[in-house]
């Protein structure tokens, strides 16, 4: 019984072990994945930044993308608030032209040419990373206090990638607040002014593509 015994808790110690090892291994790689993300933000890399991000997320800058040249009034004023200010945010910040011939990467170096998505602050540091199978979320530290902004890691084969989707969904469930403005257009037309100080007009609901 003695022998039964010292096998089992040597085999749990070192399964204990076995897994302590590979959630620190997998941690040293999302902790890298968000230096080089980081940087690559800082840099304005583009090419880099769509490398490190989940199949998810790259699907949702297609998707936005598509919608930015054909959706029509009435299919955008039924998106979700997050994807309808993005939407109508392309719109107003690009020309007709420009946002026929954008692609992904294109899309993203203009996002950040004209501020619609905030670089992270190279002060900002990832807080206790938790891994759950292929997710891994860690809250984002700014000034080294832990903010509300969650940061997720997805798995994919044998890499991390950060799944920018997982913050548009923290950000609609902040933006809730504005819920009942959702449908005024009016406060939509408010906040793409906030965004350049151009008033936008009708044009906003053209579409450039069929």
């Amino acid at each position: 019984m003695r022998q039964i015994l010292t096998v089992i808790i040597t085999s749990a110690f070192f399964l204990s072990s076995f897994t302590t090892r590979t959630n620190d291994s997998e941690t040293a790689k999302i902790q890298a994945l968000y230096k080089a993300y980081e940087t690559a933000v800082d840099k304005k890399d583009t090419k880099a930044i769509l490398s490190m991000l989940s199949t998810s997320s790259k699907q949702y800058f297609d998707k936005v993308l598509l919608l930015a040249k054909k959706a029509k009034k009435t299919e955008v004023m039924q998106l979700p608030l997050s994807d309808k200010v993005a939407v109508l945010t392309l719109r107003h910040t690009t020309t007709d032209q420009e946002l026929l011939a954008m692609n992904a990467q294109s899309f993203m170096m203009q996002s950040m040419d004209k501020g619609l998505k905030k670089n992270i602050n190279t002060q900002n540091t990832l807080g206790p990373i938790i891994i759950k199978g292929n997710t891994a979320t860690a809250p984002l530290v700014v000034n080294g206090k832990p903010s509300p902004v969650a940061m997720t890691f997805v798995k994919e084969g044998t890499a991390w990638k950060y799944d920018y989707t997982a913050l548009l969904n923290n950000m609609n469930q902040m933006m809730q607040m504005f819920a009942a403005q959702a449908n005024n257009e009016a406060f939509l037309m408010q906040m793409l002014q906030g965004i350049n100080g151009k008033k936008p007009d009708a044009s906003i609901w053209n579409t450039v593509m069929n």
